[in-house]
């Protein structure tokens, strides 16, 4: 195993290479922080604090080193929210969970680090104001069971190559059944079926929009009855 063997990636943060999947947990050249906070937290939080709520909750697929739940915490506070967030999240590996207390973070997640250290001990936090859920067993069998709606999906799973389970158009059906009306799927991936399996969910789609120059490649967002400030994407 590599778990510890972290890798540098472009903005300084680590992430590591999964034997299983034969990839890296992030992409090397975007920064592991860096996309987190671009392709996922940024826009779909964003876009949630619209609508002013008094609760957040989120499904994180999946956990992983943990980067999309930190950084949630991060820039929720950036943003003064002062709000109830709940977030749920399958992982497979629960080895992995219990080893991240000894890997490097970035700088802005280092008050975060208690909160992970918790999560590592036990699979979750409950606090009166935050609670984190990692389910350690299959998420595709999670998200066809769980009755809970969510305002928030980040789609980070390996890639549909080296987990095709997660990315299949019955996936992307359980997906929008589970967000409320207003809420919205993050993803790195461009693929065009995977936008058509989204697409034909009921999910109007979106891409990031980054300047030219931004090292981090464009994923896709998804919305459940509403709209984004960007043009739609069409034809696909």
């Amino acid at each position: 195993m590599n778990r510890l063997y972290p890798v540098k990636t472009r903005d300084g943060s680590f992430t590591l290479f999964s034997e299983k999947y034969k990839e890296h947990y992030h992409s090397l050249k975007s920064g592991a922080f860096d996309e987190s906070m671009q392709k996922h937290v940024i826009p779909a939080v964003d876009h949630i604090l619209k609508s002013d709520p008094e609760v957040i909750t989120i499904l994180d697929i999946c956990f992983g080193l943990g980067y999309n739940t930190l950084a949630t915490l991060y820039y929720l506070d950036q943003k003064g929210y002062m709000g109830d967030v709940e977030i749920y999240s399958p992982e497979l590996d629960e080895a992995l969970v219990r080893s991240l207390n000894l890997l490097p973070y970035p700088k802005e997640l280092l008050s975060y680090l208690p909160v992970l250290s918790l999560i590592s001990r036990q699979l979750y936090i409950n606090t009166e104001y935050l609670n984190i859920t990692v389910l350690i067993g299959d998420a595709v069998q999670m998200v066809k069971d769980t009755v809970k709606k969510f305002d928030i999906v980040y789609q980070d799973a390996f890639s549909s190559k080296n987990n095709p389970e997660l990315w299949s158009a019955e996936y992307f059906t359980d997906i929008y059944n589970l967000l409320n009306d207003g809420g919205i799927l993050t993803t790195y991936s461009q693929a065009r079926g995977i936008r058509k399996s989204m697409q034909a969910a009921g999910l109007v789609l979106y891409e990031h929009d980054f300047p030219k120059s931004s090292p981090v490649r464009p994923g896709t967002l998804a919305v459940k009855n509403t709209t984004l400030n960007l043009e739609p994407l069409k034809g696909l």
